[in-house]
């Protein structure tokens, strides 16, 4: 199905929903005088408990799987990283430990990675997209900071992450900046609802700067 096919779409659909949600939650903050300190509480509760319980389900299942198998034939064989990449984690030093937990593992320089992606293989690949994830939260507590200067930097960080997007830089440098664009179209979305711009107004408006086509058209 060619819908099937469209899921190198979820990234960034996933960013656009976290710009869209995030900057509600800015404006919420702001009406309700929350303190920076307490939304980037709120924050990291929302990322990084739920990441450590996965990183122990995802290190755990290769133990859970030989030990069910051992069950069976009566032979437990110890997983090993060796010729399996995505078992690296097994070989991992306490350093790497804490860069995974930390999610800083995204601006560790990895030989051969093209990608952010690649960083996270030796445990789970999808963990690079919460990475950038809270990367956003930090810069959108700034903005919160700045209360009635927010939206400025916004636009200001907007242009800047525009810039590096189209040439294509930093793309494996761990910074969210390339991937800000995506999180900035949800923050536009949130802000055309907030102030009642649907398509039937846009289009009136987009209309009346249109020249007159008739006497009638004009009158």
């Amino acid at each position: 199905m060619p819908l099937l096919r469209q899921g190198h779409l979820g990234v960034p659909m996933f960013f656009v929903l976290s710009g869209y949600c995030l900057m509600a939650s800015v404006r919420t903050a702001v009406r309700d005088g929350e303190s920076t300190a307490s939304f980037l509480g709120r924050r990291f509760l929302r990322i990084f408990p739920p990441y450590w319980f996965s990183i122990a389900v995802v290190a755990s299942v290769p133990f859970i799987i030989e030990g069910l198998s051992a069950w069976k034939t009566g032979h437990y064989i110890s997983p090993s990283a060796s010729g399996n990449i995505n078992l690296g984690y097994l070989t991992y030093t306490p350093g790497a430990w804490l860069r995974v937990l930390t999610l800083t593992q995204v601006f560790a320089s990895v030989p051969g990675a093209t990608n952010l992606q690649y960083k996270f293989t030796t445990i789970n690949a999808v963990y690079w997209t919460l990475a950038i994830e809270f990367q956003f939260y930090l810069l959108m507590a700034v903005a919160l900071a700045l209360r009635s200067r927010a939206l400025s930097f916004i636009g200001g960080v907007t242009l800047a992450s525009a810039g590096i997007w189209l040439l294509g830089i930093w793309g494996v440098s761990g910074v969210c900046l390339p991937y800000w664009p995506m999180f900035a179209v949800g923050i536009l979305l949130f802000l055309i609802i907030e102030r009642g711009w649907t398509y039937r107004r846009l289009d009136v408006r987009g209309r009346a700067w249109l020249p007159c086509q008739s006497s009638l058209a004009c009158s």
